[in-house]
């Protein structure tokens, strides 16, 4: 059974140019940190980073894959759906976890988590939600 990570990238964000590579006070740039956590989830057998930006590739880590993307999916009426579709079309795999630099607190406790109720459970999918009650 084939595990792959996607983490789908756009470098010409509208609202916040280049969000995915701005650096924290620690010297580190918010795509790394996703990275990190997808290395250490031992059932995973590819990661990718799906950009049509060929300048991502400075900052993927070691055995992580760079895929680029067509730029007609970098508009802003493209959908989440065009982007995993063109994915799969290129990257064959029996499961497939989207993951986004934008969240960089995920654990691999929960990917993992998510992952064995798929392959172990017979759930079709899986998805990380954090429970926030408060008055607001």
């Amino acid at each position: 059974m084939k595990v792959v990570a996607l983490v789908p990238i756009k470098t010409n964000n509208e609202r916040l140019p280049n969000k995915n590579t701005k650096v924290f006070k620690n010297g580190r740039p918010l795509i790394k940190y996703i990275q990190e956590t997808l290395k250490k989830v031992q059932l995973l057998d590819e990661i990718y980073i799906f950009c049509s930006d060929t300048s991502i590739k400075e900052y993927l880590l070691p055995e992580v894959c760079f895929l680029e993307r067509s730029t007609r999916l970098d508009s802003p009426t493209t959908t989440s759906n065009d982007i995993l579709k063109s994915f799969i079309d290129e990257v064959q795999a029996d499961i497939y976890i989207l993951a986004h630099a934008t969240s960089p607190f995920i654990s691999k406790e929960s990917i993992e988590r998510g992952l064995e109720n798929v392959i172990q459970n017979g759930y079709d999918s899986a998805l990380s939600v954090k429970k926030i009650q408060d008055f607001l």
